[in-house]
């Protein structure tokens, strides 16, 4: 009896195909969403990486009908779209389409994101010798090679970690390591670590601590949004977001995005008047 319930307990955890399927199945750019991009027509935009699992990725509820279209760097190109973020695994929405109108309003500047993101991916694929850190690396040297530089790359992962039990000094070693990866091919700009641990778990406050104690205690590291605290409703299976918990944390974001970049008073102004933001 014991054993048949320990099979039917593990059958219903998901699979986690190898990490090579799951690159392969990233969502390719759309030929027809091409445009220029902002820096090459003279504007200057704030320019964001997105790095992280599944709730990074386009696994979260298919966006509706009018929705706006967000722009996306991928592979030296721009792309205006609605749909699915190029550079993630999954079909269906993101948080960042949703993201994306609220800065452009609030810092009266253009917004584009380049997203890097692979669902039920440890912080360990991340930092060991890895495809997945090799194409790390290549995406931010692709995109400065094409103008594209980032002020702002944002952390969405924690989930797989938490479901495995990693510890907390474990995640705190790689998590130095994946800042010290990014800072040899990144000379400015700011990270910022979402709170996000929870996918059909009760989440893990050993890796939420370490989180905040690497927004306390280093320059250039922001604790970001609590997405842990988007549940019930908010999720599509307990896991991934469903279309007003993407509009919630794509809210969420904005919030710490915003306080980050512009000084006191300054809300509703040009991000010329923004306060500094130390490198990673």
């Amino acid at each position: 009896m014991l054993l048949a319930l320990a099979f039917i307990w593990h059958r219903s955890l998901p699979v986690c195909s190898a990490l090579s399927d799951r690159l392969a199945s990233i969502y390719p750019a759309e030929d027809g969403s091409v445009v220029p991009c902002p820096w090459e027509i003279g504007d200057r935009p704030l320019m964001i990486l997105v790095l992280g699992q599944s709730n990074a990725g386009n696994h979260g509820a298919t966006p509706a009908h009018d929705t706006s279209p967000a722009l996306f760097f991928y592979q030296g190109r721009c792309y205006l779209t609605a749909g699915p973020a190029p550079g993630a695994t999954g079909k269906g929405g993101n948080i960042w389409t949703y993201l994306s109108p609220l800065l452009s309003t609030e810092l009266q500047r253009p917004v584009v994101f380049s997203v890097l993101a692979v669902d039920a991916t440890s912080i360990t694929e991340w930092t060991a010798e890895s495809a997945l850190r090799e194409l790390v690396v290549k995406t931010i040297r692709q995109g400065k090679a094409h103008g594209f530089i980032p002020e702002l790359v944002l952390w969405q992962q924690g989930e797989a970690d938490a479901r495995s039990g990693m510890s907390g000094a474990e995640y705190r070693q790689k998590l130095d390591k994946l800042r010290a990866s990014i800072r040899n091919e990144l000379e400015r700009g700011a990270m910022i670590v979402a709170q996000s641990t929870r996918c059909r778990n009760e989440g893990s406050e050993d890796i939420r601590r370490v989180l905040g104690e690497a927004a306390e205690g280093r320059s250039g590291v922001i604790l970001g949004p609590d997405t842990d605290a988007l549940q019930g409703d908010f999720r599509l299976d307990g896991c991934h977001f469903s279309l007003s918990g993407l509009k919630a944390a794509s809210s969420l974001w904005a919030s710490v995005i915003v306080s980050a970049l512009v000084a006191p008073g300054e809300r509703g102004h040009p991000l010329s008047a923004s306060k500094p933001v130390g490198a990673i």
